[in-house]
């Protein structure tokens, strides 16, 4: 099945990139709501692990996210 989910996954990507979307998601997946897709630059990661005094490794950091001097 891993052959089906790269595909869809990649047109899942491709779709919110042409559109412009921000985020795709699906409702209701076993009672839950899923992030189909998510633009990286709207990972705030780094900034929740600043904010509880906590310092990521360089590696762990998402480009763009960092705060801004």
């Amino acid at each position: 099945m891993e052959p089906v989910y790269k595909k869809v996954g990649q047109a899942i990507e491709d779709v919110a990139k042409e559109n412009g979307y921000t985020f795709i998601l699906n409702q209701q997946i076993g009672g839950q709501d899923v992030i189909l897709y998510g633009d990286e630059k709207n990972d705030v990661s780094y900034l929740v692990l600043k904010k509880l005094g906590l310092t990521p490794k360089p590696a762990t950091q998402t480009q763009g996210n960092e705060p801004k001097q």
